[in-house]
């Protein structure tokens, strides 16, 4: 029988490629849904958990919840979602891995009894994501099921950890490009004393923080010469005494904001916006796509360790719970220097 209309809340066009693309859209919030314009049933499950996402936050709605099987991985990851285990977590990560575990695990193997979710399944899961994406996504991927399965296993849904045996997938990409002190000198270049870009890319310089971060300061965090906050996504508690050239260019600012960058319309950023109005930024001075804000955190990193600071103390700054990956910025700058002071040796050499 030929469908007359879309489901409540979905709307449908075609892209460039001819493709029907499906989008949930409610309160503000949108969805992709599966493309095309065959309604089956694995396209009207993801319409069901789309919808009990976005209305209930955590639990799914009576004609979703008629659709669930007792002992399934769908009911496992109701209450996973209610769990302490997975509020607990950050709330950007609470949404990676909310989005993953819906596509890539309840979507395919849903109806699956979780008793038997095997090494296989889950080995299958992160191959087949790898293939898809990228080997970055699949190790998210992986953690992602992880902290399911602690949730499972703590709440005797399951008596074993079919993760155990999956390693990791190994991602060669070094992540956001750290910019060069070249660069740096570029975008200061470009943009004059006492304009936003400039004292945006301060902050990021001098605090060595992420963007969640950094959009949110403002005076009420300076206090007794540093800027005092709870990092947004680890709830780590930093204290980064302030650097004299970014006390300059606080000095220039107003004291009757709350937030040292505002928009045009003098609001605090969004996450989102914050980050394309950046790439503007960069993209008037002319540096290339790879110079994004995170990029500039790595930097006041390695600057950190250049200045001689040890691991821990630039982890006080950053607010690294870990400090593997800090390390590696030490491991890469000491190496730079042990060549040229070999190098330096070399020159130094006198031969006949």
């Amino acid at each position: 029988m030929k469908r007359t209309r879309n489901p409540r809340f979905v709307k449908q066009y075609r892209d460039a490629a001819g493709t029907w693309i499906n989008q949930y859209r409610r309160r503000g919030r949108l969805i992709r849904l599966p493309n095309g314009r065959d309604f089956n049933e694995t396209w009207w499950k993801a319409y069901y958990a789309a919808e009990a996402e976005i209305l209930s936050g955590d639990t799914l709605l009576p004609a979703a919840a008629a659709r669930v099987k007792v002992n399934s991985i769908d009911a496992a990851l109701i209450g996973y979602y209610r769990s302490t285990t997975f509020r607990n977590l950050a709330l950007n990560t609470q949404r990676n891995f909310r989005h993953l575990l819906e596509r890539d695990v309840r979507l395919p193997i849903g109806d699956l009894p979780l008793a038997k979710l095997g090494p296989r399944n889950v080995m299958d899961i992160i191959a087949g994501k790898v293939e898809q994406t990228s080997a970055g996504s699949a190790r998210m991927l992986l953690g992602a099921i992880r902290n399911f399965i602690a949730y499972a296993i703590e709440a005797e849904l399951i008596d074993r950890d079919p993760t155990a045996g999956t390693k990791a997938p190994v991602v060669t990409s070094e992540g956001h490009h750290t910019w060069t002190e070249e660069q740096i000198a570029q975008f200061l270049a470009h943009w004059p004393e006492g304009s936003q870009p400039r004292l945006a890319l301060g902050l990021h310089l001098y605090t060595a923080q992420r963007r969640s971060d950094t959009i949110r300061m403002g005076w009420q965090h300076l206090q007794r010469g540093s800027i005092r906050l709870v990092q947004k996504k680890t709830k780590v508690e930093v204290a980064i005494p302030v650097h004299p050239e970014l006390q300059r260019m606080l000095d220039l600012l107003p004291r009757t904001n709350l937030a040292f960058l505002l928009t045009d319309g003098d609001l605090p950023y969004k996450e989102k916006y914050y980050g394309h109005r950046f790439r503007q930024w960069t993209d008037a001075a002319g540096l290339p796509r790879g110079c994004t804000s995170h990029g500039l955190r790595k930097a006041a990193i390695v600057r950190l360790i250049e200045a001689g600071c040890t691991v821990s103390e630039a982890a006080a700054i950053s607010g690294h719970k870990t400090l593997s990956e800090i390390q590696r910025y030490a491991e890469k700058v000491n190496k730079d220097r042990l060549s040229e002071a070999a190098m330096a040796k070399v020159v130094a050499v006198k031969r006949s």
